[in-house]
């Protein structure tokens, strides 16, 4: 049994929640994204397929907005160790650094986000909490200038058994 150290909690490999093994296969998630204010600005639904491409796992993300726009993003993901990753994506602004945790996934990573036919650089700070074997809780605090413009909410379902086959 692995045991390590995070922030003062006791992390063994039965609490540790990976990313790559979460999202290996198929997933759903709905929510919301909420100005600063509290004010709902968007929802929206996201299909989510995930897949090992070698020492490569590949996350294609379909988004679905309450106003019908419709938006998709593959993640290239690589595991640092068991508790770490990195990951890109077209839209980022360089490399996604994550952690693998004790029931939980954090990213930070900065995003060109699509904005009236322009792209505007934010910073997302991105957690995910286990909800249980097959669901998250997420919640992104996203920021310019490092003042909060609103928070993504999500909750996610993967759908069917996820694997455990992902490479160590």
């Amino acid at each position: 049994m692995t045991i390590a150290m995070e922030t003062g909690r006791v992390r063994t490999d039965a609490s540790l929640l990976r990313f790559t093994d979460f999202f290996d296969g198929d997933a759903i998630a709905w929510g919301v994204f909420l100005d600063r204010f509290g004010v709902m600005r968007q929802n929206l639904t996201v299909q989510l397929h995930g897949a090992w491409h070698g020492s490569t796992f590949q996350l294609d993300e379909v988004f679905q907005y309450g106003t019908g726009e419709r938006e998709t993003r593959q993640w290239l993901v690589r595991d640092t160790d068991r508790f770490s990753f990195t990951a890109t994506c077209a839209d980022c602004i360089g490399p996604i650094t994550g952690r693998n945790g004790s029931d939980s996934v954090s990213m930070t990573y900065d995003y060109n986000l699509p904005m009236g036919g322009r792209r505007m650089p934010v910073s997302f700070d991105d957690r995910m909490y286990r909800l249980g074997p097959n669901r998250l809780f997420n919640r992104a605090a996203m920021k310019k200038f490092g003042v909060t413009l609103g928070h993504v909410t999500l909750f996610i379902e993967a759908q069917g058994s996820q694997t455990q086959s992902a490479p160590r």
